[in-house]
């Protein structure tokens, strides 16, 4: 399973100021589906999308994808899933590393709780070779960069997930604060960054947390590299 890896590097990049945080309730509901649009999909053509496993050759998931690019995938629940969780700080430090992150004082409210984490699914079909795709959206200013993507935990039981993760990409230091209130089952994250030119001079700063809104837009990870520049 592609854990943080590109979709997160990606998404550390330059932000600029967003709206304010998302208030989700404590008792909203776990995700069932995972759904959008693959944004360059060839108009006629089916596909399939794959949710892959940390096993090799055994996907946890897939679903079809129809002429317009459009899919809904059910994301999986049971044994399957439970036999590929890891501990919460396994599953989180595995993508730090990726990120040349690392964590600052992480803190989880039940240290018994297990997770699995994915950015990315697999499309195949739609004109074009097997690739990546990640739900995201990337808006460009005059000296700014805003980027907003989804990541999807999975963990066993409810708990929450905080702390500072500092992080050191593409020449700037991005301290990023994680701050989820996890249910058992599928939770959606949002990853946000702000970046920008104030009066103290130049700043990023970046927060995960959890939302309930979706992204309907689907990007390979070298559209969204492209949108950033």
């Amino acid at each position: 399973m592609r854990q943080l890896g590109a979709l997160a590097a990606l998404s550390l990049l330059l932000a600029s100021c967003g709206s304010g945080p998302e208030r989700v309730p404590d008792n909203a509901p776990p995700e069932t589906t995972v759904s959008g649009r693959i944004q360059t999909w060839q108009s006629g053509s089916t596909g399939t999308v794959t949710l892959a496993g940390t096993v090799p050759l055994v996907p946890l998931a897939s679903a079809p994808v129809d002429t317009t690019g459009k899919f809904a995938l059910t994301v999986p629940t049971g044994a399957l899933v439970d036999a590929q969780t890891r501990s919460i700080p396994e599953t989180l430090e595995q993508g730090l590393s990726d990120l040349n992150c690392t964590s600052d004082g992480l803190t989880v409210g039940d240290p018994a709780a297990r997770g699995l984490l994915f950015f990315t699914l697999r499309a195949e079909g739609g004109g074009a070779g097997a690739r990546e795709v990640v739900a995201a959206s990337v808006t460009k200013g005059l000296i700014s960069r805003t980027i907003d993507a989804r990541a999807w935990l999975y963990v066993d039981r409810a708990t929450t997930l905080g702390g500072k993760v500092n992080c050191r990409l593409e020449g700037f230091d991005v301290p990023v604060t994680l701050d989820v209130s996890a249910v058992t089952g599928w939770n959606m994250l949002s990853l946000s960054v702000t970046a920008g030119v104030g009066f103290g001079g130049f700043g990023v700063t970046g927060k995960v947390s959890r939302t309930l809104t979706d992204l309907n837009t689907w990007l390979t990870l070298d559209e969204v590299g492209q949108a950033l520049r």
